[in-house]
């Protein structure tokens, strides 16, 4: 399969548009025709996710704190399409796809952004979210705080971490604590790559840093 880019280009003050067809391997005619039903099928799921959304007064929280509600049912959503209709290897391809077909209403950003197709990209972003557990994603943080946090590709691939959050995230952790966490975190393993281990070498510094950060300044504040 090939995943279709629709680029325009203006000369001479004219539009002009020209298709990409972006695929690992060699692009013949028909994936070229499965591109472009696949681009139809991805306006179609869009157009469906936003009405859903509506439906369930998810868009009223766009530009609001609890934003994240939306993005993650948007990359639930998504999810779901993908596992679907597009290809493991295909899959780097089809994120300007999606911001090339989606409603204003249920964009998480700007469309010019340079992060779009990148591996910061808003929309893939929300593909992430929407591989947890709903509770787990709002207990832990609003957007900006999941933000933060997958940027940090080298923290957001380790699914140890990803575990060990969703753990903290049951015990009523103080307000934008996976920011706070993040943060330190980030620090901790600046020039480390968390994946040299061990699994109990890890959650012992996890652990570590959440008595550092929490545990410490409850105490102090009792005193």
């Amino acid at each position: 399969m090939a995943v279709i880019w629709k680029d325009k280009i203006v000369i001479n003050k004219k539009l002009i548009e020209g298709n990409a067809y972006l695929s690992d391997k060699f692009v013949t005619e028909k994936m070229k025709k499965d591109a472009m039903k696949l681009d139809r099928f991805i306006l179609e799921e869009l157009l469906l996710i936003k009405k859903e959304a509506q439906r369930n007064g998810l868009l009223a929280l766009k530009g609001k704190d609890g934003v994240v509600r939306l993005w993650y049912f948007v990359g639930e959503k998504i999810k779901e399409f993908i596992n679907k209709h597009v290809l493991p290897e295909d899959i780097k391809y089809i994120w300007r796809a999606f911001w090339e077909n989606i409603p204003e209403e249920i964009a998480p950003g700007d469309k010019e952004s340079t992060l779009v197709g990148s591996n910061r990209d808003p929309i893939y972003y929300c593909f992430l979210l929407g591989q947890y557990e709903e509770k787990f994603v709002v207990n832990a943080g609003h957007w900006r705080a999941w933000r933060e946090f997958l940027d940090r590709k080298h923290i957001r691939d380790d699914q140890r971490i990803i575990k060990w959050i969703s753990t903290r995230a049951e015990l009523n952790p103080p307000s934008n604590w996976l920011r706070i966490f993040n943060r330190e975190i980030s620090r901790k393993l600046k020039n480390i790559d968390s994946s040299v281990y061990e699994d109990l070498e890890l959650f012992r510094l996890l652990d570590q840093i959440w008595q550092e950060i929490f545990c410490s300044k409850r105490s102090t504040e009792t005193q």
